[in-house]
C-alpha cells in the first residue's frame, strides 16, 4: 500500500513546497502529475480525475491557509462574500461542462492555462486599478469566468483571483489571504461537481473512487502538501522574489510542454 501512495505523497511535497513560494495553488503541479501517474496505470478518464482530485484537494490546502490568513487578520471578508456565489456557481457550471468535453481538449485547454501562466510570472502583466468599485454584475461576470477557467484546470484560481483584487485597489497582502479564502467556493463547487459527473463512470473508474475523485491520490497529497507548504514560504523570505518568479515560470513552461 505503501508503495501505491509513495508516488501522491511525493506529489504533494513538491506542489506544498512550491505554493509556499509563490502563493500560487498546486493544481498547477498536481493535474499533470496526476496525469502521468495515472496514465501509467492504464486509469481511464485520466484528465477529469486528475482535475477533480486537484480540486478536492485545493479544499484542503485552501481551509488550511485561509485560517493561516484569518487569524493574521488580512481576509477582506466583504469583498469575499461579493466574488463568492459568482466563483461557485462558475466553477460548478465548468465541472458540468468539462464533463461533456474529451480528455484531450482539457488537456490542451491546461496546457495553454499553464502556458500564459508562466507568461504572466515572466512578464507581470496587471492591468490599471479602477477608479471605484465595478457594479455588482461586472463581479459576479468575472468571478463566473474565473469559476468556469478554474474547472476546466483543476486549479484554486489564486493566479486570477490575485491579479483581480489588486486591479480592485485591494493591497497585495490583503489580495493574497482573499484570494486564498475564495479557493473555498471554488474547491468544494469543482469537487461536488466532478463527484456527481462522474458518480454513474464509477464501474470504469478505479476502486476508491468516487466519481472522478481518486481518494488515495487526495489523502497522499493532501497531507503532505500542508505539511510543506509552511516550509516553502520560509524559502520564499529567504530568496529574492524576482529569482523565484522566473525559475517557477520556466519550471511551469516545461510543465506546459509536456502536456502538449
Amino acid at each position: 500500500m505503501m508503495e501505491a501512495i509513495l508516488p501522491y505523497l511525493l506529489t504533494g511535497v513538491v506542489s506544498g513546497i512550491l505554493a509556499g513560494l509563490l502563493g500560487i495553488g498546486g493544481g498547477l503541479v498536481i493535474v499533470p502529475a496526476l496525469v502521468f501517474l495515472l496514465a501509467s496505470d492504464g486509469t481511464e478518464h485520466v484528465m477529469h480525475i486528475a482535475i477533480g482530485t486537484s480540486l478536492a484537494v485545493v479544499a484542503v490546502t485552501a481551509l488550511s491557509s485561509t485560517r493561516a490568513h484569518h487569524l493574521k487578520g488580512t481576509v477582506r471578508w466583504p469583498i469575499w462574500v461579493r466574488l463568492s456565489p459568482g466563483l461557485f456557481i462558475g466553477t460548478l457550471t465548468g465541472a458540468l461542462v468539462a464533463d461533456q468535453l474529451g480528455g484531450e481538449t482539457l488537456r490542451l485547454f491546461f496546457a495553454v492555462f499553464e502556458l500564459l501562466v508562466a507568461l504572466h510570472l515572466m512578464f507581470k502583466v496587471q492591468a490599471k486599478p479602477v477608479a471605484q468599485f465595478p457594479k455588482a454584475f461586472v463581479v459576479f461576470a468575472l468571478s463566473f469566468l474565473i469559476g468556469i477557467i478554474c474547472a476546466f484546470a483543476g486549479v484554486g484560481g489564486g493566479v486570477m483571483v490575485v491579479p483581480l483584487l489588486i486591479w480592485l485597489c485591494i493591497p497585495i497582502k490583503e489580495a493574497i489571504s482573499t484570494s486564498a479564502a475564495c479557493g473555498l467556493p471554488i474547491a468544494f463547487a469543482g469537487t461536488l461537481g466532478f463527484m456527481l459527473t462522474g458518480w454513474d463512470m464509477n464501474t470504469q473508474l478505479a476502486a476508491w473512487s468516487t466519481g472522478y475523485i481518486y481518494w488515495p491520490a487526495f489523502l497522499g497529497i493532501s497531507v503532505t502538501s500542508v505539511l510543506f507548504a509552511p516550509l516553502g514560504a520560509k524559502i520564499a523570505h529567504a530568496l529574492p522574489a524576482n529569482v523565484l518568479r522566473q525559475v517557477f515560470a520556466i519550471f511551469l513552461l516545461l510543465l506546459a510542454i509536456l502536456m502538449f
